[in-house]
């Protein structure tokens, strides 16, 4: 077989894709796909990988009609037939790779249907961590997709690929429209490295080679990460900024001292703390010790320890401090 660009394959075959898909058993899949989506909101945000001309999508916006969706496929002749069939729908489309996209964040719902089965385990494994990253806590990712019976056929699929590259001396930098399935051990596998918690299989139909399978996953509502990239900095002084989480009287910050800094009064507050990056130097009551990249601190509270931070000309340190508010 010759290899075709994965864009170039769903671009040529635009007008007969919709056929071919409905007969191919998929409206029953997308009737149960649409059937698990079961969200407590009239205008829900929505995440569609691999849209193509959105035939998932049209139960779903019977359900919500205000549905806001957003929708990333490598085919330009698939997404404008979709654009065109929901005109006036809140869609936002997108064409390109899942793995150069920004996938956007605060879904609702993200799903897949029938995309996901041209990618390796290494491959799919960063698709799920962008989808985890993109979801609401709580929420429900839902995959339909092909998979491949055992280990043996997945790798296979993946090993013919690869000859077929190299016979055809097309490039490792491009995708091309050929099966590689996972299974769904693997599929598993890969959603709980990735974050995912109650991990369902509403659907598995097998045949000698190769199965299909609904597959659902919840991103927890809990989340023990301190999420300082999505905080703002405080800046009370010159020289000195910081972001801070507290739970109960336990407080974390991440401090930025840079020159100009300079504390005017002697702090007696204790403080555990690994310095991430950079150099400066602590005086206690005039005894200097300097600390850097990676040294641990950790300073008593009270008068015996009392210090001020110390940065000489050019000098910037950035530090993590484990602290009890009082």
């Amino acid at each position: 077989m010759s290899l075709e660009k994965m864009d170039d394959y769903f671009n040529s075959r635009v007008e007969i894709y919709e056929n071919d898909m409905i007969g191919n058993r998929l409206d029953e899949l997308y009737e149960r796909i649409a059937n698990l989506v079961d969200i407590d909101s009239t205008s829900p945000k929505l995440l569609d990988l691999g849209c193509g001309t959105g035939l998932e999508l049209e139960r779903l916006f019977t359900k919500y009609p205000d549905m806001n969706v957003t929708g990333i496929d490598l085919s330009s002749e698939m997404l404008n037939k979709l654009k065109n069939k929901y005109k006036d729908k809140n869609i936002n489309l997108i064409c390109g790779s899942y793995f150069d996209i920004n996938f956007g964040s605060d879904y609702d719902v993200v799903l897949s249907t029938y995309s996901l089965h041209h990618f390796n385990e290494t491959e799919k494994l960063l698709i799920y961590k962008k989808v985890y990253d993109s979801m609401k806590s709580g929420r429900l990712y839902i995959e339909g997709d092909k998979n491949a019976k055992t280990e043996e056929l997945q790798q296979f699929h993946l090993s013919e690929l690869e000859r077929l590259k190299k016979e055809q001396n097309v490039s490792d930098g491009s995708f091309y429209h050929y099966d590689t399935p996972l299974t769904v051990e693997n599929q598993i596998k890969l959603l709980k490295l990735a974050g995912f918690t109650n991990i369902k299989i509403m659907r598995h139909v097998e045949n000698e080679t190769i199965g299909e399978s609904i597959i659902i996953a919840r991103k927890p509502n809990y989340s023990y990460l301190v999420d300082f990239d999505n905080m703002d900095w405080s800046e009370p002084a010159t020289g000195l900024k910081f972001k801070a989480f507290a739970n109960g009287s336990q407080q974390i910050r991440l401090v930025e001292f840079s020159e100009g800094f300079v504390e005017s009064d002697w702090c007696k507050k204790g403080h555990a703390g690994y310095v991430l990056d950079g150099e400066f130097a602590n005086d206690y009551n005039g005894v200097l010790e300097r600390y850097k990249k990676g040294d641990v601190i950790f300073i008593p509270k009270g008068e015996q320890s009392k210090h001020k931070a110390i940065l000489g000309k050019g000098e910037k340190v950035t530090l993590l401090l484990f602290e009890i508010i009082e």
